[in-house]
């Protein structure tokens, strides 16, 4: 599921934006982590194939997005970089 999974734009000028192309229907936990290791963003979405999700701004600064599927509990983690 997370190969078709893309934070976008990245770099991003503030706005995290996850695209979901391909993926399929499932429960997803977002945790996202700043440089200095704190979790600045916790939310479950529900997706579909094909959706994109806004989950709102953040201040420039790099950060890691952890991607776990809820049903299979797999998980993939991605960088962001915010401008």
């Amino acid at each position: 599921i997370f190969e078709s999974i893309n934070l976008y734009p990245n770099p991003s000028p503030g706005s995290l934006g996850i695209r979901f192309a391909g993926a399929r229907a499932s429960n997803i936990l977002v945790q996202v982590t700043n440089a200095g290791g704190q979790q600045v963003l916790s939310k479950t979405l529900q997706v579909a194939p094909n959706d994109y999700k806004i989950l709102g701004n953040l201040p420039a600064g790099t950060y890691w997005v952890k991607l776990t599927d809820l049903a299979s509990k797999t998980a993939a983690v991605k960088q962001l970089v915010v401008q």
